[in-house]
């Protein structure tokens, strides 16, 4: 399988073969037929269409080419998918590489400090609210400003 971020709202089809995380499995479980896992990753057949929100980073085969723009392919692929220390519940930044993190962070205007390591590039990311999924996940209050404050 290879690796691939979204680069924007990308929605797989029935016939695909993904990975994902336990926290990306989870919510989309109804659309998928589990066939096995290794190394925190978990094997799925695409049942019913899944989506996943910019930014998020997921393993698949067969995927059509006319999705090439959605989607980056493969960078940091050496440092994924043998990691089950993902804390992170929406964004699957320990599942990242360092290049990954780094466009993450510049797509959303965060400062990069020089010589940050990928510990450093997490912590940040992590410090970025996701109002799509945060909002819904904390009862749909407007939560993110609080959270941009921590």
């Amino acid at each position: 399988m290879k690796q691939f971020k979204a680069n924007s709202a990308v929605t797989i089809h029935p016939g695909s073969k993904v990975g994902l995380t336990i926290q990306q499995f989870t919510p989309r479980a109804h659309n998928l037929q589990r066939i096995g896992d290794a190394n925190g990753i978990i094997t799925c057949n695409v049942i019913k269409p899944i989506q996943f929100k910019i930014g998020e980073v997921f393993f698949a085969e067969d995927l059509p080419k006319s999705m090439a723009s959605q989607l980056t392919q493969g960078a940091g692929s050496g440092e994924s998918g043998e990691q089950d220390d993902s804390t992170q519940d929406d964004l699957s930044f320990a599942d990242m590489g360092v290049k990954q993190l780094k466009a993450f962070l510049e797509e959303n205007g965060v400062e990069i400090p020089k010589g940050a390591k990928k510990p450093e590039l997490i912590a940040l990311a992590e410090g970025i609210s996701v109002p799509d999924d945060e909002g819904q996940d904390e009862g749909g209050d407007q939560n993110d400003e609080k959270e941009d404050a921590q």
